[in-house]
């Protein structure tokens, strides 16, 4: 059974005293750290002060510190984003500059990059090249596109800690073979680059994505069976890209940065990399008010709100 725990956030143009204050009232004491300011692990990279999220676990209200604990122990830690969210970025930066200061030999893996251009990353990392560079030859801008800032701090910090980081994504080219033709529609040559396990067998899976495509069919011209394939490619192919570095470098723990949608739940990424390489994992999602939020079936929700927010967080624990 689930029970919703229903935490009211009333603000609207209050001044910071005033806010702190209506939120201490509105939230639990364990909620406390949402109210602190904190220089952040990786001070320099980011703003100066960071504000702590809201942090929730399947056993209820958690810390940032809960997160960083239980991923020391995991084999790939999946944080998601959306993409457009500074705050979601920083708690992402938080998180790497946390576990290499306790000494994990860390890997960050990305979506943000794909696959065939992972020299050029190797390149950006050795300090062989710079952004700019970086960015034009892996034709960051078309295959991409979300404003560069947004991730720079992560890369820099990578950069300046000789940290590995890894392209995950597929080419853009093959998931848009498989959302036009479908997978029997590919070449040989496009087949290639196909994942070798592609499990499409997941019910759950496909009803999920069916309300997906369901809610935005007037914009989708595509057959919905090629789209849950294109789908499929995308979580398979990112998990095998995880995995083949994972088994290379067995010493290595992998963050990994990708959408809500490929973390939240285990059938899409967690699952799917944890079949190949029988890996621990935790996966953490992230969200900003408004909205309603839900812990679905991952290990942490990191809950940001937005400056001037007034809402209310439905939150689902398990019983």
């Amino acid at each position: 059974m689930k029970r919703k725990l229903l935490i009211p956030l009333v603000t609207v143009g209050l001044t910071l005293p005033l806010f702190a204050a209506v939120l201490a009232a509105a939230l639990p004491a364990s909620y406390s750290a949402w109210l602190e300011t904190r220089s952040p692990c990786a001070a320099g990279y980011t703003a100066d002060m960071w504000r702590v999220p809201a942090v929730l676990g399947q056993e209820g209200p958690a810390r940032m510190d809960d997160v960083t604990r239980q991923s020391k122990q995991a084999r790939a830690i999946l944080i998601g984003e959306h993409h457009d969210r500074p705050e979601h970025h920083h708690a992402q930066l938080e998180l790497i500059c946390r576990l290499h200061g306790a000494g994990s030999e860390i890997a960050i893996g990305v979506e943000f990059f794909q696959k065939p251009f992972q020299r050029y990353l190797d390149d950006y990392v050795a300090g062989k090249i710079d952004e700019e560079r970086l960015l034009d030859l892996a034709d960051y801008d078309r295959r991409w596109g979300f404003p560069f800032e947004l991730y720079a701090p992560i890369l820099r910090f990578a950069r300046d800690n000789s940290l590995p980081v890894v392209a995950l994504n597929v080419p853009t080219e093959l998931t848009k073979a498989v959302a036009r033709r479908g997978l029997a529609g590919l070449t040989d040559a496009e087949r290639a680059f196909v994942p070798e396990t592609f499990d499409g067998s997941d019910m759950a899976y496909a009803r999920r994505l069916g309300s997906v495509f369901q809610a935005h069919a007037a914009h989708i011209q595509t057959p919905f069976q090629h789209f849950l394939e294109a789908q499929l490619l995308w979580d398979e192919g990112m998990a095998e890209s995880a995995a083949e570095y994972l088994q290379r470098n067995p010493s290595r723990q992998m963050i990994i940065l990708a959408g809500n949608g490929h973390v939240a739940w285990r059938s899409a990424m967690p699952d799917r990399l944890s079949k190949r390489i029988n890996a621990t994992t935790v996966t953490i999602t992230q969200t900003t008010l408004p909205g309603t939020v839900s812990l679905k079936d991952g290990d942490f929700l990191l809950v940001h709100r937005a400056p001037s927010s007034v809402h209310q967080v439905n939150h689902i624990v398990p019983e």
